[in-house]
């Protein structure tokens, strides 16, 4: 007779304090990933790429950006959002407003 023995299961957990991965980043397998321009994250401890999210339409920011607040209105176009800590509206400048470019 043959009999056969199955070795347990050995399964090791890597537990990482959310302090650990900062805002404005990702991280994974002890790596810690840059979000890129045009993306922000304004969480800690987060651990997958989705979490850096897409700045709104016709905004830029830069890489490591950490608040939707710092996502800017591209060229030609109008932060119609007049709170600056709140997510941006951007629209086209048409004649006779007042766009900084």
């Amino acid at each position: 007779a043959v009999v056969t023995t199955m070795a347990p299961e050995v399964v090791t957990l890597w537990i990482m304090s959310t302090a650990q991965c900062p805002k404005g980043y990702w991280c994974s397998a002890g790596l810690t990933i840059t979000c890129p321009m045009n993306t922000y994250n304004p969480l800690e401890g987060q651990h997958v790429g989705s979490a850096c999210q897409a700045c709104p339409e016709h905004s830029t920011s830069a890489s490591a950006s950490t608040s939707v607040s710092q996502c800017l209105c591209d060229r030609s176009f109008l932060n119609e959002n007049m709170n600056t800590s709140d997510t941006p509206d951007c629209k086209p400048c048409t004649v006779g407003m007042n766009c900084n470019f």
